[in-house]
């Protein structure tokens, strides 16, 4: 429940001001520097881009992957794809959880 109305909390609040005030060329530099911490620890860059792919907008997760070196961008959505599901079983107890649109909030 508590997880619920944070996630609501930042649909209505966040995202939005998100949405607003951050550009393209700054949703860019964000790709960057996810992109310089994946020397650091690949395993989390590949759950983050799958949790991106599962709950994000298909155009910015094209931008994300376009912008990624070109030997990074193969097979990179399988990869990312299986380490959300791998998650998301551990987590929810299915590799297809509802997404945040499908959760029903009282």
């Amino acid at each position: 429940m508590v997880l619920a109305e944070h996630m609501d909390y930042e649909e209505r609040y966040v995202v939005p001001l998100m949405e607003a005030h951050i550009g393209l060329d700054e949703w860019n530099e964000i790709v960057q520097a996810i992109r310089e911490g994946v020397q650091r620890n690949p395993s989390d860059m590949m759950l983050v881009l799958g949790m991106m792919m599962y709950e994000g907008e298909k155009d910015v997760v094209d931008n994300t992957i376009t912008n990624m070196r070109p030997e990074v961008r193969a097979g990179i959505r399988c990869t990312a794809a299986l380490a959300y599901a791998e998650h998301a079983q551990y987590i929810h107890g299915s590799a297809t959880p509802p997404t945040s649109t499908q959760l029903h909030r009282p």
